[in-house]
Parts: structure tokens; C-alpha cells; sequence
């Protein structure tokens, strides 16, 4: 099963995909991939799939996460630039911090979640310098993503304007909105200038995946086995798809034309 999957920010027919025992970056214009052959003990078993994908923004650098609380940043041609150990937990975000990067630890310690900073130089290695990061709050920390620029952080918690858990978060091409799903059934568009709710969508399931059409008209959004394209003024549901196994994640490539899914089929 496809637990994961990113399409690179620059190329559009690039795509990083995971699973339980591998990784994969694929040219998908003509149908070929290349393996990343992981660093001894990256992945320990066929259980520890891999759980985050990310870009940074000018796509020449692929970081990936696994259950084992493990990280590895590679380059796009599948060389492995540096490994991360240490979390006391399974990772449950990765994002670039321009040019850093950040591993959200998925444990906490009563009321504190933490983000470990990891500087990365020119040569691409990381630093020896590790910077926690705190937020102190009395709610266990759900979702979080960086914006496309990485200058900016969303971070979702237990509850808030949602009835249920927050399980996706997806930041508009432009940064100016963002969306949230949720295990309430609720699709929730956000203004991020004055922090109010524009728009709030029924569905028949979870909302367990967003990404935004890089026009920033459209919002794909994963529930179980569907998938709906939602039009962002209005949050009309424009059309919806069925897929045969359950849906990890979907999302858009950078110029719209094409969309990815993962799923158990």
C-alpha cells in the first residue's frame, strides 16, 4: 500500500512516492522511478512505512519519515544527503523552514509539543546545532504544515472551531487561505489575514486529506474512498470520484493537470 505521496514543486510530472518498504521518485511523463535505497536501519521492517514526504520549495531536496522516527533528506537523483535519529516518537510532519529543516515529534510531554530544528548548510549536511521549539497549549497537536514558501506555519489542535479532531490541514497557493478537514464531517475554509471562518462544508465522511489547485480555485479533499474537487467561493462540491480501496492521501501537481492518489488498492 501507497501510504504517502508529493509532487515536486518545480517539475510537474515528478513525483515521491512511499510505502512500507520503499520509496520511490517517479518521472511520471515517460513511467520510469528511481528506488531510494535507505541507510542501514532507516527502515527497520515491512511495518514501518513511510509516513511523511515533503519538497522543499525549489525541489531539489526530498525529506522522508518513517514509524521507525527516523528522517532522511535525499537530493532528486536518490543520494542520500544526511540521516536524523533521536525522536523518542513516530514523526508526524516534516516541512522546510527555507532553508531548514523540521521534524514535528509526534509524542509530547503533558502539555508541551515539540518541533526539533535541524539546520542544513550549503553542502547540504546538517549542523550540529539542534533547536527545540515549544508550544505550550493544553491540546494535543493534530496536523501541522508550512506554507509553499515555508515562511509560514499552520498548526492544528484537538477541537477549536471543529466539533472532532483536525486531520489535514492545506495552505492556498497564495497563502492567503487555508483549509482544514476534520473527523466532525466538516470541510472548514479559513481567512488567514483576520482569522475568521469563511465557509464551513458538510461531508459524508472525514476529511482526512486537502490539497489546494495550484490556481488556488479548487480544494481536493480525501474522505474513505472519495475524493471531491470543492470550489473554493461558495464550497460547492464540483465533482467527486470513487476510488476501490481506501484513500491515504491525494493531492495536485504544480501546474493542475494532474492528481496523485494513494490508496490500499
Amino acid at each position: 500500500m501507497v501510504t504517502s505521496c508529493a509532487w515536486n514543486p518545480a517539475q510537474a510530472s515528478i513525483l515521491a512516492s512511499g510505502s512500507a518498504d520503499s520509496t520511490r521518485i517517479w518521472d511520471v511523463a515517460h513511467g520510469s522511478f528511481k528506488v531510494l535505497n535507505c541507510p542501514s536501519g532507516a527502515l527497520d521492517n515491512l511495518s514501518n512505512a513511510i509516513s511523511q514526504l515533503v519538497w522543499n520549495p525549489d525541489g531539489t531536496l526530498l525529506a522522508t519519515a518513517s514509524h521507525t522516527a527516523k528522517a532522511n533528506i535525499w537530493s532528486i537523483t536518490g543520494d542520500v544527503k544526511h540521516s536524523i535519529d533521536g525522536h523518542q516518537g513516530s514523526i508526524i510532519m516534516l516541512g522546510f523552514f527555507w532553508a531548514t529543516l523540521w521534524p514535528a515529534n509526534g509524542m509530547s510531554t503533558g502539555y508541551f509539543k515539540m518541533f526539533i530544528c535541524y539546520t542544513l548548510s550549503s553542502a547540504i549536511d546538517c549542523a550540529s546545532s539542534i533547536f527545540p521549539v515549544l508550544f505550550q497549549r493544553g491540546e494535543e497537536l493534530c496536523a501541522a504544515k508550512w506554507n509553499t514558501e515555508g515562511s509560514l506555519l499552520a498548526a492544528g489542535f484537538n477541537f477549536g472551531k471543529h466539533s472532532n479532531v483536525i486531520l489535514d490541514i492545506g495552505w492556498s497557493p497564495n497563502s492567503t487561505s487555508l483549509a482544514s478537514g476534520s473527523a466532525d464531517q466538516s470541510l472548514k475554509l479559513w481567512n488567514i489575514e483576520y482569522g475568521k471562518e469563511v465557509t464551513s462544508l458538510y461531508h459524508p465522511r472525514a476529511s482526512k486529506s486537502i490539497s489546494f489547485e495550484p490556481h488556488g480555485l479548487y480544494i481536493l479533499t480525501v474522505s474513505s474512498k472519495i475524493l471531491s474537487v470543492v470550489f473554493v467561493k461558495g464550497g460547492k462540491v464540483m465533482k467527486t470520484f470513487e476510488a476501490e480501496g481506501e484513500v491515504c492521501q491525494a493531492s495536485w501537481n504544480n501546474d493542475g493537470s494532474k492528481i496523485a492518489v494513494c490508496s490500499e488498492d
